[in-house]
C-alpha cells in the first residue's frame, strides 16, 4: 500500500511538473518568437540568407509553441478528450520541431561559415532565393521523414485507446523492439547535422583567429 501510495504521489508531482515546465515555454516562447518573426518579416525583410534562416527558425519555434497549450492540458487535467488524430498531430509537431529547429540552426552556422572563410566565392551561393529553397526541401523532407511515424502512432493510439493517454503512450518489448529501424535515420540524421556545426564552428574560429 505504501509502495502504491508513494507511487501515485510521484505520478501526480511529475505531471505537475511537466504542465508547469510546459507553461514556462508557452509564455516564453509565444510572445519572444512571435515577436521575433515579426521582426524578421516586417523590419528586415527576407532580402540575405541569414534572415530567411532565422525566419525559418523562429517559425518552427513557432509552431512547437502552438502545440503546448495541449500538453499543458493534458498534464494538468491527466486526461486527453481530443482523440488521437489531434493527439498524433501535437506529437508530430513536437517531433518536427526538433529536427527542423536543429536543420536550420545547422543552415545558419554554415551560412556564417561560408561568410567568414570564403566570403567572395561563396556570395552567388550566399543568397536570399537560394536559402529559401533550401528551407523549402528541409520543410519537405522533415514532413516526409515524420510522415511514417505519425501514421503508425495513430494506428497504435486508435488500437489502445482509452479515452485519456496521449503522450505517454504504453508499448510492451516486442513493439519497442520493432520500433528500433524507426530510430536509424533520426539518428543519423542528428549526428550528421551535431558533425557539420561543430566543423562549421571550428572553421571560422580558425578563421577569425
Amino acid at each position: 500500500m505504501a509502495n502504491n501510495s508513494c507511487s501515485v504521489n510521484l505520478t501526480i508531482t511529475s505531471t505537475y511538473a511537466f504542465a508547469t515546465v510546459y507553461s514556462m515555454v508557452l509564455l516564453v516562447g509565444l510572445p519572444l518568437n512571435g515577436l521575433s518573426l515579426w521582426i524578421l518579416l516586417k523590419r528586415h525583410g527576407l532580402r540575405t540568407s541569414n534572415t530567411v534562416f532565422m525566419a525559418n527558425l523562429a517559425l518552427s519555434d513557432l509552431l512547437l509553441a502552438l502545440s503546448v497549450p495541449l500538453r499543458i492540458y493534458y498534464y494538468a487535467a491527466a486526461s486527453w478528450p481530443f482523440g488521437a488524430t489531434v493527439c498524433t498531430v501535437a506529437t508530430s509537431l513536437f517531433r518536427l520541431n526538433f529536427f527542423s529547429s536543429s536543420v536550420f540552426i545547422t543552415y545558419i552556422s554554415v551560412d556564417r561559415m561560408l561568410a567568414v572563410a570564403f566570403p567572395l566565392r561563396s556570395h552567388r551561393l550566399r543568397t536570399a532565393k537560394f536559402a529559401a529553397i533550401s528551407c523549402v526541401a528541409a520543410w519537405l523532407f522533415l514532413i516526409a521523414l515524420n510522415v511514417p511515424g505519425a501514421l503508425k502512432l495513430n494506428a497504435r493510439l486508435r488500437e489502445s485507446w482509452k479515452g485519456k493517454n496521449c503522450f505517454e503512450l504504453g508499448m510492451d518489448r516486442e513493439s519497442k523492439a520493432s520500433r528500433k529501424p524507426d530510430y536509424v535515420i533520426p539518428f543519423l540524421l542528428t549526428f550528421l547535422l551535431l558533425t557539420v556545426n561543430v566543423v562549421c564552428t571550428a572553421t571560422a574560429h580558425i578563421v577569425v583567429y
